[in-house]
């Protein structure tokens, strides 16, 4: 099992984001949580990765308690693990072939050249090939949200974890998007979060719908959109993505 996640509540200030939150997700499996704005879906990704600390429960990455581990144990986890926020958060002062090389760089301790042409066929993969030269503030989200995923690529990670992954983008660039992560996601295990039932339909084999603070319902992906609960009508009804 790749990711398991038992029985997790996580509070911050006065207000309960999870209570009792289970599921997990097997190697090689897709999974989409959907949820509506607010729900706690960008929470949950801070909490997987070991950025937030949870209230309760018990969140294991390969077998591994994150909470329980150490500073560097964490780090190996991570980079085991292909992060895409659900902002763009590229350095500014970096170009975009730069931002994709960091990981490259720090990480594997990678001869600057080399990483520089590796970034440079992620960026050509991702489809902003021509933007590669640009800094972050002069390109379209769109072209930094799949800049992003190139970096998110870049250490050729076994799970992917997208925190809406389509947030914010036009239906071209939705299009354009969905390829991406589809072709990235072949061969490895995925979670990603959306605020749209129709793009987790699209995204994975497998949707769970959060609400309430818990998974209210987790199934193949059609079942869950025949489903006459509350929030899976709210979600359909969703227009991003």
């Amino acid at each position: 099992m790749v990711l398991q996640v038992s029985g997790v509540t996580f509070i911050t200030g006065e207000v309960q984001v999870f209570t009792g939150l289970t599921f997990s997700v097997a190697a090689g499996e897709a999974l989409a949580i959907a949820g509506v704005g607010g729900s706690g879906k960008t929470a949950l990704t801070h909490l997987l990765l070991g950025l937030l600390p949870s209230t309760a429960g018990t969140i294991r990455l390969w077998d591994q308690d994150v909470a329980a581990s150490s500073y560097y144990n964490l780090l190996r986890l991570r980079q085991r693990v292909g992060y895409l926020p659900q902002h763009p958060n590229l350095v500014g002062n970096l170009r975009l072939w730069e931002n994709v090389a960091l990981p490259l760089l720090y990480h594997r301790r990678a001869a600057r050249a080399d990483a520089l042409a590796a970034a440079g066929r992620l960026l050509d993969w991702a489809g902003v090939g021509p933007w590669a030269d640009r800094l972050p503030d002069e390109v379209p989200m769109a072209v930094q949200k799949r800049a992003c995923l190139a970096r998110a690529a870049a250490l050729e990670p076994e799970f992917l974890l997208l925190d809406d992954p389509l947030d914010g983008l036009d239906p071209a660039g939705s299009a354009q998007m969905e390829r991406a992560v589809r072709e990235l996601a072949a061969g490895r295990t995925l979670l990603c979060t959306t605020a749209s039932l129709p793009a987790a339909m699209r995204l994975a084999e497998r949707v769970a719908v959060l609400a309430g603070g818990t998974i209210r319902l987790d199934g193949p992906a059609a079942a869950i959109a025949q489903s006459s609960d509350p929030a899976v009508r709210s979600l359909l009804a969703e227009v991003p993505g």
